[in-house]
């Protein structure tokens, strides 16, 4: 018994922070826009990441004149701030652009925040690793400093004006990741081939053959929404016939009428359907996309040459 709270004294500050990293985890998944959330995340993200990787860069207990690789409390806590920089910015950058600059996921906020606390985890495994191998009495751990001469007026003009900026900067932060999930209302909309690419739409038809067109959409409005969409041959303020779309079925298109779909979406939520249809008319057409809200029409067109 008397060794194992050895061994968690010794590594009690990084228990500490693995607790910290769990619970933001655990709340990320329970409640994305609790207050306490924005504050375990700041503390994550742009302390904690860095404070595991110097822990296990740095496992040793400073010791003047030992010429031991190792670093002062204070020398920590500033490599902490500037590892978490460094590790969330490439985060990001790497998640986003890739390597080449070529865009391989779709970057969310949560797939950073998961991808740090990952790091944090295993620093924090390596870190605990390594104190153990160099033992108790040499290992880092966090202790009170012995005392030392008073600061004079510049150093504490310097800590005051750092604390100052950490302050200022945690409550920037904080403020932003608390707005996270707000942004500019919008609805993505858009018309595709049916290989996923705009380059797939057809060009030339001939008439009366089954043409499939990949229509999409996405609710960014931060709240739900309900959408009618109209797909016609030819914009009339008026149609001679409207009918449902047959997402299942060959949708005929012809002048004077159009058929329509209504659904509703989520904020953040996509929606995708396979519109197949046929044009009996010849010639030159015009073939149009309507996206309704209820205060906003959203239009795409698409000419087609249809042959006989």
């Amino acid at each position: 018994m008397r060794a194992r709270l050895v061994i968690i004294g010794n590594h009690l500050d990084l228990f500490l922070s693995g607790a910290i990293v769990t619970a933001t985890a655990v709340l990320s998944l329970v409640n994305a826009s609790s207050p306490l959330l924005s504050i375990l995340a700041f503390i994550s993200l742009f302390f904690l990441a860095g404070y595991a990787v110097q822990a296990a860069i740095f496992p040793r207990n400073f010791m003047m004149g030992t010429g031991s690789p190792s670093i002062k409390l204070l020398e920590r806590l500033a490599l902490s701030i500037v590892l978490s920089l460094l590790i969330t910015g490439l985060t990001g950058t790497l998640v986003a652009g890739g390597l080449l600059g070529m865009v391989v996921f779709d970057i969310t906020k949560p797939m950073v925040v998961a991808i740090n606390l990952l790091v944090t985890f295993l620093a924090i495994e390596v870190a605990i690793f390594r104190r153990h191998k160099l033992g108790f009495e040499v290992a880092f751990k966090v202790k009170r400093e012995p005392a030392r001469q008073p600061l004079n007026k510049a150093e504490r003009g310097v800590v005051f004006a750092v604390a100052a900026l950490l302050i200022i900067a945690s409550a920037v932060a904080v403020a932003n990741l608390q707005d996270a999930n707000h942004h500019e209302p919008f609805t993505e909309f858009g018309i595709f081939g049916s290989n996923h690419l705009i380059s797939g739409l057809p060009s030339t038809i001939s008439a009366g053959s089954n043409i499939t067109i990949l229509v999409f959409a996405k609710c960014m409005t931060n709240h739900p929404s309900n959408y009618t969409m109209t797909v016609a041959l030819g914009r009339n303020s008026s149609f001679s016939s409207t009918s449902a779309i047959d997402w299942n079925a060959i949708n005929p298109l012809f002048n004077g009428s159009a058929v329509q779909s209504s659904f509703s979406l989520s904020d953040g939520m996509s929606w995708e359907r396979a519109l197949s249809f046929t044009i009996q008319d010849l010639g030159k057409q015009k073939i149009y996309f309507l996206l309704d809200d209820g205060k906003e029409t959203r239009m795409l067109w698409l000419w087609v040459m249809v042959q006989a």
